[in-house]
């Protein structure tokens, strides 16, 4: 288990590792915002995924309640998808990115059609092919 550590001290750390990655000036700006939140929120405690978890709530009964569509969707999904990093970076020492996996997806032919046929069906009812293959 990883030592002790101050939420804005983890937070600043997982910072550099993100800056490290490349990611945009956008998505560290959001970032940023929960880190500032989070450290705010946990009056810069020790870090621990219960103070995470914690934060997602207060900040979801504040705004209403957590919805998976409409206007406020996507920015509560940033709030999950940066506290969630932040736990696996505790946790795991490294960050989990979406697009790591380069290679082709070998499926068993028991299976090739019928997950080709929908993953066809997923670009035909107006998913990107870029969401679907990549």
């Amino acid at each position: 288990m990883r030592e002790k550590i101050k939420v804005s001290n983890l937070c600043r750390e997982f910072e550099g590792v993100l800056v490290h990655y490349g990611y945009s000036d956008d998505s560290m700006r959001r970032y940023r915002k929960v880190f500032r939140e989070l450290t705010e929120f946990s009056k810069d405690c020790e870090y621990s995924q219960k103070a995470g978890s914690e934060f997602l709530v207060d900040k979801f009964q504040e705004i209403g309640g957590f919805v998976t569509s409409g206007e406020h969707s996507k920015n509560e999904m940033y709030y999950f998808r940066v506290i969630r990093s932040l736990a696996e970076y505790y946790n795991f020492g490294t960050v989990f990115r979406r697009h790591d996996f380069k290679g082709a997806i070998i499926w068993p032919q028991e299976f090739r059609e019928g997950i080709e046929g929908f993953l066809e069906s997923l670009i035909m009812t107006g998913h990107a092919q870029k969401y679907v293959w990549d």
